[in-house]
């Protein structure tokens, strides 16, 4: 009895050893591709040589960026639903191909008139994108079901490394070989990397013995310091149907039963949160609340990056600090992506994201007063505020509408992104434009945080009078 014990145990750890490594390069290929989703906010490296060739004006040649933008939500959101229901694989598969083919396409589409380059980078470019993005945060979710704040972290930060690591590689392509060169090289890249993606795609689950990965929504297996193995899988209607625990021959009985506590949070919350679909979740108030806490915490980040560069420099501040100062907050940007999720799985939410908020409040305050270095500080600061905002609410918006529809419903709230970048601009030429200086549009920032503080605030209410969340 003891022996078939024994083997049992071995066969299950070799199980999760397993899983782990699917897991493990399901996330690693995942981030190489994602880590290309960036590049849309490369474009204006790209934009000056784009515009020498073809004789675009400033605007026709922005608007590159912008469609490519509003095509990567609406991605996000036709893409999670696509996935959601049931074929990711097919959603990374198609997005992929659209996301590769609309950079290679848009090499040879460099001409006076821009539609057809509109189409190619800016629609297809932005709407394949959308849907490898949602596809893969919401499966790295599923597979870190107790820390998906980690999860989605990664995935966030591999975007956030994007330009600082492809800028320079774009300025030297482009300075050899000009924008056709460049686009066919990174295209190629993005291509390979889509492919490899591909090939590594697992989906929590499918393969269990004796779960019906079309039905099940997820198993997870995590090896405690050196012990418990809890396994799970979750039925559709989020109702536990199989659960399995090991230990290494040897171990004790708490070990493993201390495993098992450790994950009582997630089970509870597996079985008992109700997993929104997007029409039920735009019919809450929590909805709106977190939309807007995302539209106003970023307004901040997109009224100094354009201007950041130079308003130091307007304030004698020397070209090289101004210019280190950016990259730093790239960095930092970077950085927040993965830290501040990765802490909220410890510690909550909506904590870490209001210490963000004041940090930008306080920034922007900075940014609206300072005449020296203090000012560099805070642009480094709005960077890092902006990398914890995106990095904290693919993980606060599963942990509030439940993961099941995640893809999509973050799809939704992501339109924040998008009317943050079009409305900033809009607010600097407003003040600007009726002899306000920058430094009324820095303090106008301080305002929009407060405002997200207080929808933060006002979210923090519902979900209290609601069902009972981590968060």
């Amino acid at each position: 009895m003891e022996q078939i014990k024994t083997m049992e145990q071995m066969k299950t750890m070799e199980q999760t050893k397993t899983m782990n490594r699917r897991r493990n390069r399901m996330m690693a290929s995942g981030a190489c591709i994602i880590f290309f989703t960036g590049f849309p906010h490369v474009w204006s490296i790209f934009q000056p040589y784009v515009m020498e060739q073809a004789g675009w004006s400033q605007g026709q040649a922005s608007m590159c960026f912008y469609l490519s933008l509003a095509a990567f939500v609406f991605g996000n959101i036709i893409g999670g639903r696509m996935q959601d229901g049931g074929n990711p694989q097919k959603v990374l598969w198609n997005g992929g191909l659209l996301f590769s083919a609309g950079i290679l396409f848009s090499a040879f589409l460099i001409t006076p008139s821009p539609v057809f380059f509109y189409i190619t980078y800016g629609i297809m470019q932005g709407f394949g994108q959308g849907m490898v993005y949602t596809t893969i945060i919401s499966t790295a979710q599923k597979w870190f079901r107790d820390r998906p704040g980690f999860a989605s972290g990664v995935i966030v930060t591999a975007n956030g490394l994007c330009g600082f690591f492809l800028a320079p590689v774009s300025r030297s392509l482009l300075a050899q070989g000009g924008p056709k060169l460049a686009l066919l090289l990174i295209g190629l890249a993005i291509a390979m990397a889509w492919i490899a993606g591909y090939l590594f795609f697992a989906v929590p689950g499918q393969e269990a013995e004796g779960a019906d990965a079309g039905t099940a929504d997820g198993m997870e297996a995590v090896v405690g310091a050196g012990a418990a193995v809890v396994t799970e899988a979750v039925s559709e209607s989020g109702s536990a149907v199989v659960t399995g625990s090991s230990h290494k021959p040897g171990s004790s009985d708490e070990t493993e039963a201390a495993g098992k506590r450790r994950f009582a949070g997630y089970r509870q919350e597996s079985e008992n949160q109700r997993q929104y679909t997007s029409g039920e979740m735009i019919r809450t108030r929590k909805f709106y609340y977190l939309l807007l806490t995302m539209l106003f915490g970023l307004l901040s980040y997109f009224l100094v990056s354009p201007v950041s560069q130079s308003y130091q420099i307007s304030l004698g501040i020397p070209e090289a600090a101004a210019v280190s100062a950016v990259m730093f907050g790239s960095v930092m940007n970077a950085g927040m992506r993965l830290a501040l999720p990765t802490l909220a799985d410890r510690i909550g939410r909506v904590p870490c994201i209001r210490a963000v908020l004041l940090l930008a409040a306080a920034a922007m305050a900075v940014l609206g007063t300072a005449r020296s270095y203090g000012a560099t500080a805070a642009v480094i600061a709005v960077y890092g505020c902006y990398g914890g905002i995106m990095g904290s609410f693919p993980a606060f918006t599963s942990s509030i509408f439940g993961i099941r529809h995640t893809g999509e419903n973050y799809g939704y709230v992501m339109l924040g992104i998008v009317i943050a970048t079009f409305a900033a601009p809009g607010i600097t030429r407003l003040l600007t434009g009726n002899g306000l200086g920058i430094q009324a549009v820095f303090l106008t920032g301080v305002a929009f945080a407060v405002l997200a503080f207080v929808c933060l605030t006002l979210l923090e209410r519902e979900l209290k009078k609601g069902e009972n969340t981590w968060h």
